[in-house]
């Protein structure tokens, strides 16, 4: 995985937890929605 500096914003995606959970579109959807709430 290729990480990518950013200037204004951080990268939040965890891979290995997305991968955890599948197949489950609404857990990768609630798991998304919680990043781009998140402000760090």
């Amino acid at each position: 995985m290729v990480v990518k500096n950013f200037q204004h914003v951080n990268y939040l995606w965890n891979e290995s937890k997305a991968s955890e959970m599948g197949d489950d579109q609404v857990a990768l959807f609630l798991y998304r929605s919680t990043l781009v709430g998140t402000i760090s």
